[in-house]
C-alpha cells in the first residue's frame, strides 16, 4: 500500500505542508524476546512426596499456592524444592514464578516431553528448557516450539513470544504468517530526534482482505514533527475495498461502500447512507430500513420499528396510514393518532382534520382549508364558533373577534361589515357592540 496521507489531507511530498507525511510502508522490527523462562530462577528440585513441602526459601516474597507450593497439579513428577530469590524478587509482576511453580517441566530435548505438551522449548540463554503444548499463544522461540502449519511471532510489543495459527484476527509480525497473506498494522510513528526512523508496530492482525475483514486505517492526523508510516506492507483490503473505522476505536473493516457492507459515516457508502446504529452497515435508504436520522431515509421519515420483532429500534417510513409515528410531520395525511384511546403508541391516519386541528396542506382538512395562526397551521372547516383570523375562512364570510360569526341581529360584532344587516351598535344591557335587525 504507497498511499501517502498527510495531516489536513496533503498528499506526501507536498512541500508547502507544515506538517509530516505518511512514508512507504516498512517491516516492523522485532525486539529480542525477553527472558520469561523457568530456567532463569533455577529451580532445584526434591523428590515428589506426600510430605510436606520444604520452608518457603524467600521470606521478602509472599508465599504463593499456600503451604502445597512444591507439589505441582499437572502430575508431572517434577517438583522444586528451591529457586534463585533474587530472579524471582526481579519480577515486578511475579507472573513467572507462579507459571513455573504450577507448571514447569524441565526438559533438553523434546523427547523428554510428555504428549500433552510435547514441545521442549529452550531459550537461547540457556541450555535446557521447558515443555509447552505449541497451540496458540504457547511460549516458543522458533516455529518448531509450535503445532505444525503455526508461526511463532511477537505477541506484545516487549517482544515476548508466542505461536499463531495465523488464521483470520489472530496476531502476526508480518505477511507472510497470515494463512491470508495480510498482516495489517496500527500506523508506524517517528519522532525527530527520538525515533527518526518510522516503524510499524510490533504486532499485528490477520486479515483476509474481503469484506467485514478487520484492517487498520491510514486516515487520520500526523502530528507536527512527526513521521508516519501505511498501516501495513501490503493493501488490506481485496480489490476495489477499503478500510472504514470500526466502532471501536483501534481499528477498521473493509467494506465495498455496497448496502450491507460496514461503514462508519455517510461518505463510506455509495447510498450516503450509514444509520448510526448497532450494526454500522450501509443501507438503501429504503422504506423499512434502519435508521437513526431522517436524513438516512429516502423518505426523510425516520420513525419507531413498525414491529416489536423488528431488530432495529427506528426504521425508515413512507408515512402512510397505518405506518408508525411521534409526530405529524411522519405523515403524508398530516396526522398522528393513538392506536387506540389512551395508548401510547401512534399511527398515521388518512382521516381529515377538524377545525383548530394541525395541518400541513389544505388536503389535511375537512373543509379544504389550511390556515396560520399564531399557534401554527390548523384546519380551518368555517362554521359559526371556529377558529378564524380572516373573513375567508369562515362559510358566512364574517369572522369577528378570531371566531367564525352568522352575523345576524344579536351577534357580536367590531363594525357593521361584521353583520348581515350593516348595523353595529353598542347594546346597553350587555355592554357589548351587536348587530342591529
Amino acid at each position: 500500500m504507497n498511499t501517502a496521507l498527510e495531516a489536513g489531507s496533503m498528499t506526501a511530498g507536498d512541500s508547502s505542508s507544515s506538517g509530516s507525511t505518511f512514508g512507504d510502508p516498512v517491516e516492523p522490527i522485532l525486539p529480542a524476546p525477553p527472558d520469561d523462562s523457568c530456567e532463569r530462577l533455577h529451580f532445584t528440585e526434591g523428590a515428589c512426596s506426600e510430605d510436606p513441602c520444604p520452608p518457603w526459601p524467600c521470606p521478602a516474597l509472599d508465599q504463593i499456592l499456600g503451604p502445597s507450593w512444591c507439589s505441582l497439579p499437572d502430575g508431572q513428577g517434577h517438583c522444586p524444592s528451591n529457586f534463585d530469590c533474587a530472579a524471582a524478587e526481579a519480577d515486578p509482576t511475579g507472573a513467572t514464578l507462579v507459571r513455573c511453580l504450577a507448571f514447569n517441566n524441565p526438559c533438553r530435548v523434546d523427547a523428554d516431553c510428555s504428549t500433552q505438551s510435547p514441545y521442549c522449548v529452550i531459550d537461547a540463554r540457556y541450555s535446557s528448557g521447558s515443555c509447552d503444548h505449541g497451540g496458540i499463544g504457547a511460549r516458543c522461540r522458533a516455529d518448531d516450539d509450535c503445532q505444525s502449519g503455526s508461526h511463532c511471532i511477537a505477541i506484545d510489543q516487549d517482544g515476548t513470544r508466542g505461536c499463531t495459527d495465523g488464521a483470520e484476527g489472530s496476531k502476526c509480525n508480518f505477511d507472510a504468517e497470515c494463512r491470508g497473506g495480510r498482516c495489517a498494522h496500527p500506523t508506524g510513528v517517528a519522532i525527530r530526534d527520538v525515533n527518526n526512523e518510522p516503524r510499524l508496530p510490533v504486532v499485528g492482525i490477520c486479515t483476509i482482505g474481503q469484506s467485514r475483514s478487520f484492517c487498520y486505517t491510514d486516515v487520520g492526523i500526523c502530528p507536527p514533527g512527526k513521521t508516519c508510516v501505511p498501516s501495513s506492507s501490503s493493501a488490506p483490503c481485496l480489490g476495489d475495498l477499503h478500510c472504514v473505522k470500526a466502532n471501536n476505536a483501534v481499528g477498521g473493516l473493509c467494506s465495498s461502500g455496497d448496502v450491507g457492507d460496514p461503514c462508519f459515516k455517510d461518505s463510506d457508502c455509495t447510498s450516503q447512507h450509514c444509520p448510526a446504529d448497532v450494526d454500522r452497515v450501509c443501507t438503501a435508504g429504503a422504506v423499512g430500513d434502519p435508521c437513526s436520522d431522517p436524513s438516512d431515509c429516502e423518505t426523510g421519515i425516520c420513525t419507531p420499528r413498525a414491529s416489536l420483532s423488528s431488530p432495529f429500534p427506528m426504521q425508515c417510513s413512507s408515512g402512510e396510514p397505518g405506518e408508525p409515528c411521534v409526530s405529524q410531520a411522519d405523515c403524508k395525511s398530516g396526522f398522528c393518532d393513538p392506536r387506540t384511546p389512551g395508548d401510547s403508541r401512534r399511527l398515521c391516519t388518512n382521516r381529515l382534520g377538524e377545525s383548530g386541528e394541525r395541518c400541513q396542506s389544505d388536503t389535511n382538512c375537512k373543509n379544504h382549508v389550511c390556515g396560520q395562526t399564531q399557534d401554527g397551521m390548523v384546519c380551518i372547516n368555517g362554521k359559526v364558533g371556529d377558529l378564524c383570523h380572516e373573513p375567508l375562512w369562515c362559510a358566512s364570510g364574517f369572522c369577528v373577534f378570531s371566531s367564525c360569526s352568522a352575523g345576524a341581529p344579536g351577534d357580536r360584532c367590531a363594525e357593521a361589515a361584521d353583520c348581515l344587516s350593516q348595523q353595529c351598535a353598542l347594546d346597553p344591557q350587555q355592554g357589548i357592540s351587536v348587530c342591529g335587525p
